[in-house]
């Protein structure tokens, strides 16, 4: 099951327990989507590094949408989704400027 979250807006009712959310990434895929503009990509691989130095991670999916969807301010196309989504146990997304 694919699930999309929107990370802007506000979420009301909901109160924290205080834990903290952790997600062992030893042996896991973790994908990466640019959003094409300067520095996004560089961004993403830095984190990655930094990641593969703390986790054994199985791989990396990367996609990038200058290169694979109409560009910075068009949405990720289905196909990348379905990539990312399919192989990843997390993505991360960096816009860049």
């Amino acid at each position: 099951m694919q699930k999309l979250v929107d990370p802007t807006g506000a979420i009301s009712g909901v109160e924290s327990t205080g834990e903290r959310w952790q997600l062992d990434l030893n042996g896991q895929t973790l994908g990466l989507l640019s959003n094409g503009k300067a520095k996004a990509s560089d961004l993403l691989e830095a984190v990655a590094r930094r990641l593969g130095d703390r986790f054994d991670l199985a791989g990396v999916i990367r996609a990038d949408k200058s290169h694979e969807a109409a560009g910075p301010a068009r949405p990720a196309t289905p196909e990348i989704i379905d990539r990312l989504s399919s192989g990843a146990v997390a993505v991360l997304v960096a816009s860049g400027d």
